[in-house]
């Protein structure tokens, strides 16, 4: 192994003397902030060739670094500028026989970039500028296959930077890494922080169904009691699973979050509350009694998101019709805007969570539509059916208009008008034609 070498802080040429098993005691040395001070550390560092002794080089910078942050020294600076200009140079094969040594001082730098007690002036972003280092510290991983504590402190910065793109590009890069902790020294925690911001990132995008299933897998871990992130990832799922817009809970989820909600009563009946409310008014209700609990678990702005949720997902469910105005619609869930409803059957049709069609016609008026669910397969020439019986109508409508010109009353049998919703039956007739 090339990393090895006797130095001091006069010496001008590294000599390789060390062992292997004298190199991990090297670092264990090293793990005391009080063993390597700033004149030492710096001076060992610039005798050493990071390329050659990668791991020597490591060991060392993280204990000095540790002193540098601890000191509050200005010298932490342009240690981050060295560390840049060695990472290149850092040997994989060395790494790979102390693996730990990437993970820990990770998860320094991330303490670093989140301490906000520290003011640093020399760095005007410094989350970012710490973000950057650990993406160069991650190329020099041994087995990019295998979690490492870097991937949840990476993701943890992309959170607090709101660099979401980089967070998911790195989630969809590592989607199911492996655990080998031989290979690649973990905590629990490591796994559990790591699911729990990726899901948090998918919350970002939308992309809720992801969310989910990242929350499951921090779930899925067993133990004698459920840990705080778990908690966390079960209130969090429930309102995500609201999101996901499906008709029922997910079995799987509902399975992993038994165990956690024996004392979370409040999440337990939120699935429940958010399928029963008649109307939105009534959902809202339920959670103002408990928005200081919400507001204090930091989740009422994803409540408000399930708010958003509630209309969609009324549509969702209506499965008897095949055929309904806008405005007709918009009397089934809530609304009375039909510029409303339609906003929300583009969104849900764009997005593909509904399979439906949208046309105009002028006898519904200016701004009425009509949407046809396409989930059902409707009868031959339905279309036909209905475009005819529309004709019928303008027919009826300008019988009607010609007899009050004459000054005849049109009677019953005239009733019915250019708007559909001022007579429920004729869109009723429509339907009842297509179940025959």
């Amino acid at each position: 192994m090339r990393d090895s070498g006797s130095i001091s802080p006069t010496s001008t040429t590294p000599t390789p003397t060390y062992s292997k098993e004298l190199l991990k005691n090297l670092k264990d040395l090293a793990q005391s902030s009080t063993s390597i001070t700033d004149s030492e550390g710096r001076s060992y560092l610039d005798q050493l060739d990071p390329s050659v002794h990668t791991n020597t080089w490591l060991s060392i910078f993280s204990a000095y670094f540790r002193w540098l942050v601890e000191t509050k020294s200005d010298e932490i600076y342009s240690s981050l500028y060295l560390l840049k200009l060695s990472i290149p140079k850092f040997d994989i094969e060395q790494i790979s026989v102390l693996p730990n040594l990437i993970g820990d001082l990770s998860t320094q730098l991330s303490s670093l970039a989140l301490n906000n007690n520290l003011t640093i002036e020399e760095l005007p972003n410094q989350k970012l500028a710490i973000l950057k280092l650990l993406l160069n510290l991650k190329t020099k991983i041994p087995s990019q296959s295998l979690l490492n504590p870097i991937h949840s402190n990476i993701l943890k910065i992309c959170l607090k930077t709101k660099a979401y793109h980089i967070g998911l590009k790195l989630i969809q890069e590592h989607a199911y890494l492996d655990i080998e902790v031989k290979e690649s020294p973990i905590q629990i925690q490591d796994y559990l922080t790591f699911h729990y911001y990726a899901a948090l990132i998918h919350i970002g995008y939308k992309n809720y169904q992801s969310a989910l299933e990242h929350f499951m897998l921090v779930l899925i871990v067993p133990g004698k009691s459920v840990s705080q992130i778990q908690l966390e990832s079960v209130k969090k799922g429930i309102l995500i699973d609201l999101l996901t817009l499906k008709d029922q809970q997910d079995e799987r989820f509902k399975k992993l979050i038994h165990r956690a909600l024996n004392d979370n009563q409040k999440y337990a009946v939120l699935y429940s509350q958010f399928k029963s409310a008649n109307n939105i008014d009534q959902w809202k209700t339920h959670l103002l009694k408990d928005k200081q609990l919400f507001e204090n678990d930091n989740n009422w702005g994803l409540l408000q998101q399930v708010t958003n949720a509630y209309f969609p997902s009324k549509i969702l469910v209506l499965k008897e019709f095949k055929l309904l105005s806008f405005s007709q619609l918009g009397e089934y869930i809530g609304i009375r805007s039909v510029d409303e409803v339609e906003s929300i059957l583009v969104d849900l049709i764009q997005s593909g969570k509904l399979n439906a069609k949208i046309s105009f016609n002028k006898q519904l008026g200016p701004s009425n539509g009509l949407v046809e669910f396409m989930n059902h397969k409707l009868p031959p020439n339905a279309r036909e059916r209905f475009d005819k019986l529309v004709g019928e109508i303008e027919n009826t409508l300008e019988l009607n208009k010609i007899l009050q010109q004459a000054g005849v009353t049109a009677g019953a049998n005239l009733k019915r008008t250019s708007n559909f919703d001022s007579d429920p039956e004729v869109l009723s007739q429509f339907n009842s034609m297509l179940v025959d």
